[in-house]
């Protein structure tokens, strides 16, 4: 079996259908640990964990830029279905070919209240957003991490 790889894929909470509409007619936008992650965060080849953790982190202010919430879901694909992307600095990537079976999990917010984050980077690229105080601020609660299957419930 061909090694997989995990991505992280900003995404609106809403409607898991938006996702498999906007997966069938291209590429959707997502963040890996790859070299070029690697390289900008001055990681050495043995932390692993920690740049999964930093795609996560990037994934999800990317998310806020676009979306206006911190909602990623994480999925294992296939070398073959990525393609450069949006943010490559950052360990952005495109996804295509994205199926339901290949997401794992998703990781929230864990009070939802991103409002002002959310209002002072919309439309920011993730580095422009890096340094605003509101992001910085949310930036300090980890994630929440959850089953697939809760999205649909």
């Amino acid at each position: 079996m061909a090694q997989r790889v995990l991505v992280c894929i900003p995404a609106r909470r809403a409607t898991p259908g938006e996702l498999w509409t906007r997966a069938e007619s291209g590429p959707v936008q997502a963040f890996t640990a790859n070299r070029a992650l690697y390289d900008a965060l001055g990681y050495s080849e043995d932390m692993d964990e920690e740049a999964d953790h930093a795609a996560l982190v990037l994934a999800s202010v990317w998310g806020l830029t676009q979306f206006g919430e911190r909602f990623v879901l994480t999925a294992e694909v296939g070398p073959d279905q990525i393609a450069p992307g949006a943010e490559a600095a950052n360990g952005g990537v495109a996804v295509t070919g994205l199926r339901p079976g290949q997401v794992v999990a998703f990781f929230t917010d864990p009070d939802e209240d991103a409002e002002a984050a959310a209002s002072a980077a919309g439309g920011l690229s993730i580095d422009e957003a890096w340094e605003l105080p509101e992001i910085e601020e949310l930036l300090v609660r980890d994630l929440q991490w959850h089953d697939i299957d809760e999205w649909s419930r």
